[in-house]
């Protein structure tokens, strides 16, 4: 798929974010925290790594999630942009946030996490198809990321977190590509069998 089709799926599932009233995105975002806190590899996850949204952006809020994983003693981990790689920081009460390099949040002052006790990684993406393929917004952070952690041995699980109407018919894959696992959207939830190890 050539990079100029790829940016006008971006805009118009960018489009379609945007399009919904804050209100019913924050329902939206309720209602994808319960059905993501019920998944049996959540529930038995020991660390989960989750984005902080960008909330400009229409991103699915994680905040509702973070607070159900907290009432669930999880570890949590977010993402921390070095250079053109991401690290796992810890999410611990308080924090002070401030703007990474890509825009969305993460801790002023890191604390490294430990990627092994990393069962989840909640993946952002602005759409998703019937396989599991995922676009992001083309920097390739994502997929670097589970690739490392692939090589240093570890293989969580990769939960697409998103609006049902950002799933879509087929999205042609790069071979870097790291598909997801499933997909939690406010509706429920989707698996891709063939994704797993």
């Amino acid at each position: 798929m050539l990079e100029s089709e790829k940016d006008t799926l971006r805009r118009h599932f960018m489009r379609l974010r945007l399009e919904n009233s804050s209100s019913s995105r924050a329902a939206m975002s309720c209602a994808a925290a319960r059905n993501a806190a019920a998944l049996p590899e959540i529930t038995e996850a020991r660390g989960v790594h989750l984005y902080l949204p960008m909330k400009a952006k229409g991103e699915l809020d994680t905040a509702p999630l973070i607070e159900l994983l907290l009432d669930m003693k999880k570890i949590l981990m977010v993402p921390v942009v070095k250079g053109s790689e991401m690290v796992s920081g810890m999410l611990e009460a308080p924090v002070e946030l401030q703007p990474s390099p890509l825009g969305n949040l993460q801790p002023r002052h890191p604390v490294p996490a430990d990627e092994s006790l990393l069962d989840a990684v909640l993946l952002p993406l602005l759409a998703v198809d019937r396989s599991g393929r995922r676009l992001g917004f083309g920097k390739g952070y994502y997929d670097r990321f589970l690739a490392r952690l692939s090589r240093e041995g570890f293989r969580p699980c990769r939960i697409g977190f998103a609006y049902s109407f950002q799933m879509t018919g087929c999205i042609p894959s790069d071979p870097w590509d790291q598909n997801l696992d499933i997909l939690v959207h406010e509706r429920g939830v989707v698996r891709f069998s063939e994704n797993h190890p």
